[in-house]
């Protein structure tokens, strides 16, 4: 390998397209947050969406042994759990929220709120199962190293007695869900525990 291929291959491209999206002044904030270029293009996923219905979903899930807990079972039968008809190709990162900036537990609408003020957007729902379906493949068997805990930032969608919920991915192979009223709290870690991090929809 020459010098100009050497480069060109360990060039993130990524962390650029990105620095193009949000801008100079957004993207050196989170690279301070970060750390690193490296660290950066680790955040971010290409991930399809669209083109399977909710049933299809849930039937993807089921072959591939994945659990669905009560309350996403309840999400994915929601009215307002809608798929895109077509497939759609999607770039999302993963941050927690002292990466955003809070050194404080932030509420769930200051969470949104921060991430939409650096530019980044909300996933669609869909965005939940259909990452999870990456992450496990046919045979069940893991084929993408899981976060150990990861929530889908997208609009809340209320179980059946009105608890407003997200989607949220473990390290076992399950679809679960996470409480998130608007004044949920979400912790930095400062107890011990390990800041949440969020799935972010980085624009196209």
């Amino acid at each position: 390998m020459d010098k100009i291929e050497e480069f060109l291959f360990s060039f993130p491209f990524k962390s650029f397209k990105l620095r193009e999206v949000l801008g100079q002044e957004v993207f050196h904030f989170l690279l301070d947050k970060i750390g690193s270029f490296e660290e950066i293009e680790k955040r971010m996923d290409d991930l399809i969406i669209g083109g399977l219905s909710a049933e299809k979903i849930k039937a993807e899930l089921s072959k591939r042994n994945i659990s669905v807990d009560d309350q996403s079972m309840q999400m994915l039968n929601s009215p307002n759990f809608i798929t895109l008809p077509k497939p759609t190709d999607i770039q999302t990162i993963r941050l927690n929220v002292t990466e955003l900036g809070f050194s404080e537990d932030p509420t769930t609408d200051q969470v949104y709120n921060k991430a939409l003020e650096l530019g980044l957007q909300l996933c669609p729902g869909e965005a939940g199962p259909r990452r999870r379906l990456t992450e496990i493949d046919e045979t069940g068997k893991w084929c993408k190293q899981p976060p150990s805990f990861l929530n889908i930032a997208m609009s809340q969608i209320d179980d059946r007695y009105g608890e407003p919920h997200i989607f949220s991915l473990v390290h076992i192979p399950e679809l679960g869900a996470s409480w998130a009223k608007k004044d949920t709290r979400w912790s930095t870690g400062k107890r011990g525990n390990v800041p949440a991090q969020f799935l972010f929809r980085i624009p196209t």
